[in-house]
């Protein structure tokens, strides 16, 4: 039979202890429990009522003693007291509560809570903790991102406004560019110029190559376009338009 030790919800090596880590009878088993009877055990640090509004992350809370305990606690100790408590009584706890007293005094309110858990909790408090930080530096770098993707947009939207028909169409003329390409970009430009998007005209070429995209046939498409260019060049402007 395997034989574990736990203190405090706590694995134990059984070899620091003297205890074998099976048992084949229960004379074996009666010899364990004197041996782990006469352990040592670590009494902890100091009573909460020390320090009533201190919680560091390096110790939790003991429920039945009500003594504060170092997460790096042996819990078995020769004197009944581990290094890693003493520190927690006389350094840590004291540090946390004069910075605390500091705090109050200043007026500067806590922007963090801290959480006392048992040992075996602290893995996953630990982990927890982890990931929120990785959100918040994602978050960051997003904002960051989304900033500087604004800025250029801005920059670009302006260089656009303050360029000139004439400056376009000469830029344009070196890259063999399809007329009905061509109408398109200039339409970009004018509509970047206009601070309402709800009372500027459209032109009638702009208008007729909308009005092609939506046609299928080819034959429809050719007869169309003549149809219609004649007929936008013979009426007179629409002024809702």
């Amino acid at each position: 039979m395997e034989v574990q030790v736990y203190i405090l919800d706590k694995l134990i090596d059984s070899a620091a202890i003297g205890v074998s880590p099976f048992a084949t009878s229960a004379l074996e088993v009666e010899s364990m429990l004197k041996v782990v009877d006469g352990i040592d055990v670590c009494r902890g640090g100091p009573s909460l009522k020390d320090f009533p509004d201190v919680s560091p992350e390096c110790a939790f809370v003991d429920c039945q003693k009500s003594l504060e305990e170092h997460n790096k606690c042996l819990l078995v100790t020769p004197g009944g007291l581990s290094v890693a408590c003493v520190r927690a009584s006389f350094d840590t706890l004291r540090i946390h509560a004069d910075r605390r007293a500091a705090r109050a005094k200043q007026g500067i309110p806590l922007k963090r809570f801290r959480l006392s858990v048992v040992p075996t909790q602290q893995q996953k408090l630990s982990a927890l903790r982890h990931a929120r930080s990785a959100v918040q530096r994602s978050r960051a770098r997003l904002a960051k991102r989304n900033k500087l993707l604004w800025s250029s947009l801005q920059a670009a939207m302006k260089e656009l406004t303050d360029l000139q028909e004439q400056d376009i169409k000469e830029k344009l003329k070196g890259f063999d560019i399809p007329p009905a390409q061509l109408l398109l970009i200039e339409e970009c430009v004018s509509v970047a110029r206009c601070a309402s998007k709800t009372s500027r005209r459209y032109t009638d070429d702009w208008i007729l190559l909308c009005l092609l995209l939506h046609i299928r046939s080819p034959a429809t498409y050719s007869f169309l376009r003549t149809t219609i260019y004649c007929l936008c060049r013979a009426l007179p402007q629409c002024e809702s338009t």
